[in-house]
């Protein structure tokens, strides 16, 4: 994920411009797989299979997984494999609750501690979400958002972990594509607007009070047909 997004082509990309060591290659297009649900939830993967896919030994195989398995997206099976996460109606639950908890406060922050040239950067991305037709743009537009926002707030640590719950929801978005439609809702635009305008208004107050009714909107609206996940 960047600051403007979770980039779909990025592995590839990276790899040719940085030159990366075996390992690093494996490592990204193994995680681009697993968020585009090319590897899907529940699904065991084995090092000889991709160390045969990669065209590569088996310890950048082995060492890509181990990696992945300290970021908790695959569990090694002891003598059989690695496991793919898998992604339950709990794991869509939790992740909206740590999204309300870290959220709000950061908007609050953002309005106190955002430059003028952040605000306009904030501003231009909602434009471009308004506009945007592309179900694709428009989700990495929402990301670029509240990443922003974040990046405003001025804390690091949270930023990470939001980006950490953010690659969560790319998962979830490329197994239930139902969600692009919310995404482009007037409600998530409207959400986004009030935000936005305290943030300009520099009203710290009102602003976590617009992140947390857009969490609680948007966790009520992406509930609907999440049975699916059980």
């Amino acid at each position: 994920m960047t600051t403007s997004g979770i980039d779909r082509a990025a592995p590839a990309r990276r790899g040719a411009e940085r030159n990366l060591s075996a390992t690093d290659r494996v490592y990204l297009a193994l995680k681009e797989q697993i968020l585009t649900v090319h590897l899907a939830p529940d699904s065991v993967v084995l090092e000889q299979d991709l160390a045969e896919e990669f065209g590569v030994s088996k310890t950048p195989v082995r060492d890509a997984l181990r990696l992945l398995a300290h970021e908790g997206w695959v569990t090694i099976i002891p003598r059989r494999g690695y496991l793919v996460r898998s992604l339950r109606l709990e794991d869509v639950t939790e992740l909206f609750a740590l999204r309300q908890m870290i959220e709000p406060p950061l908007a609050g922050q953002a309005a106190e501690r955002g430059t003028p040239a952040q605000k306009a950067q904030l501003a231009e991305l909602l434009d471009r979400q308004k506009e945007e037709t592309d179900p694709e743009a428009a989700f990495q537009t929402a990301v670029a958002f509240h990443l922003k926002i974040a990046e405003m707030a001025r804390n690091s640590r949270a930023e990470k972990v939001l980006r950490d719950l953010l690659e969560e929801l790319y998962r979830i978005r490329n197994m239930l594509p139902w969600l692009d439609a919310a995404i482009q809702q007037p409600d998530e635009i409207i959400g986004h607007g009030g935000i936005l305008q305290a943030i300009l208004d520099g009203d710290a107050e009102q602003a976590v009070h617009r992140m947390n009714q857009h969490s609680r909107e948007s966790l009520v609206q992406k509930f609907q047909g999440l049975s699916s996940l059980r």
